[in-house]
């Protein structure tokens, strides 16, 4: 058992992590000897926990003055391309830019362009869940077809 929730808290923390995320939290908690379900499900924990930290302190950013209208120039200045998308697909677009991008990023990037924080975590923790199992399915399919 507790080898087990050494190679779970593993596997959240390097979906925690950016540029780790899902991509190398769910190869590696297989190759840590984790079955599939639970690389998934510790992985996809791990990187959307960072989802309501990033909401959490973004609002409480909002708060300090200076750094209050910093966003806000910065909130107008995002209009642009990505605004359109955004005004377009709404929380949508979570969906297919956070794989691009990853959450961390996403997440900022969604805050400053207004969507609300419950949209922002529903539709990131779909997106994260969706591309954990579909690497997960790449790494079961690849280690088939190594081993064969």
């Amino acid at each position: 058992m507790l080898q087990y929730a050494g190679k779970a808290v593993a596997a959240w923390l390097l979906g925690f992590f950016p540029y780790f995320e899902v991509y190398l939290a769910v190869p590696a908690a297989v190759a840590m000897g984790l079955d599939y379900i639970s690389a998934v499900v510790w992985s996809t924990l791990g990187n959307f926990s960072s989802i309501p930290l990033i909401i959490f302190l973004h609002q409480h950013l909002e708060r300090v003055s200076w750094l209050g209208r910093y966003l806000e120039r910065l909130r107008e200045k995002s209009r642009g391309r990505l605004g359109q998308l955004v005004d377009r697909y709404g929380p949508w677009c979570l969906l297919v830019g956070l794989p691009l991008v990853g959450a961390w990023v996403t997440a900022v990037a969604a805050r400053t362009l207004d969507l609300r924080p419950s949209q922002i975590m529903v539709f990131s923790f779909f997106s994260i869940l969706a591309y954990a199992i579909l690497t997960a399915v790449l790494v079961h399919l690849g280690i088939e077809l190594f081993f064969r």
